[in-house]
């Protein structure tokens, strides 16, 4: 399982450590602040999209805390025809004081990883 620290920004999962088809991803989300200290985010939500930006799983609530386990459904990693073969966890929430990068304004990480076909090789 990968450890991510939240950035405002995107956080490429490297094909090598792809998910293959059918099968749910799982990270741990770390947030801390510019001083590397940790802190939990507020009005935390997940959502996963896949490449052209179609919602896939819906929004949802997460457990806010330091650190967050997120998982995708088996089924959000189903390649179908005409499929990029990535996916994209955003997390949104709001950092509460001035140490958590903008505090009380909308931060945004997308999380994008590939996912591999049944033959163990990287979907187009």
């Amino acid at each position: 399982m990968a450890t991510i620290t939240a950035t405002n920004g995107l956080v490429e999962i490297p094909v090598a450590d792809g998910v293959p088809e059918g099968t749910p991803f799982s990270c741990d989300v770390l947030f801390k602040d510019s001083d590397g200290t940790a802190y939990t985010p507020t009005n935390l939500t997940m959502r996963v999209i896949d490449g052209d930006g179609t919602e896939i799983e819906a929004e949802s609530e997460l457990a806010e805390a330091t650190t967050v386990a997120v998982t995708t459904a088996a089924a959000t990693n189903d390649l179908g025809d005409d499929d990029d073969g990535r996916r994209v966890i955003v997390l949104d929430w709001t950092a509460i004081t001035d140490r958590h990068a903008a505090p009380g304004i909308l931060q945004t990480c997308e999380i994008s990883y590939p996912i591999i076909d049944m033959l163990g090789k990287p979907s187009s």
